[in-house]
């Protein structure tokens, strides 16, 4: 039995304000310290140098540098406003929250782009929402968060480009998604 088309959408709403919550709750009472590695050694390498560590510098240096990279930039930008460690540690782990809560409201672009009955559609996102896995990992400073965002944002422009017809400038814009994500 498939769901009436009129409670589709308050369904997927409440899905999706629901997402939001469990992630910004879990990452709100997750010390900001709890996390399987240790991401924000290379973080603070990166901001107090400039430049991204050596692979062997640290143990978790040998990752792809953007996540790094990108956390830096927010950490150095948030210590000149006066952030101490602690303070920048917390936010971090909120910016990855935000990458996890982005990456679910990108999985609802790409449901919405398959002719899929409403329930089937309610599945698909409700998936995406309530995955276990992925309402941890956005309450920790984690680069799969960004990654997972990376990928799901490649897979919605990949649609996009088939869609269009291969233009130019959709497939550069795919390419420059899948070359970061790759980083």
């Amino acid at each position: 039995m498939t769901t009436p088309h009129r409670l589709t959408k308050p369904l997927l709403f409440g899905f999706f304000a629901s997402a939001v919550i469990l992630r910004s709750l879990l990452c709100w009472a997750n010390p900001a310290a709890n996390s399987f590695d240790n991401h924000f050694t290379p973080v603070f390498m990166t901001m107090k140098s400039g430049t991204t560590p050596a692979k062997d510098a640290c143990f978790q240096c040998y990752h792809p540098p953007v996540f790094y990279r990108v956390s830096a930039l927010i950490g150095n930008t948030a210590a000149a406003a006066g952030l101490e460690r602690p303070q920048l540690m917390k936010l971090l782990q909120c910016i990855s929250c935000l990458y996890g809560i982005l990456t679910v409201g990108v999985c609802f672009l790409i449901v919405r782009k398959f002719p899929l009955s409403d329930f089937s559609t309610l599945i698909a996102f409700g998936t995406a929402c309530f995955l276990p896995r992925h309402i941890y990992m956005s309450a920790m400073h984690s680069n799969d968060t960004l990654s997972n965002l990376l990928v799901a944002l490649a897979i919605y422009v990949a649609i996009v480009v088939i869609e269009r017809g291969f233009r130019a400038l959709d497939a550069g814009v795919l390419s420059a998604i899948l070359t970061i994500a790759q980083f």
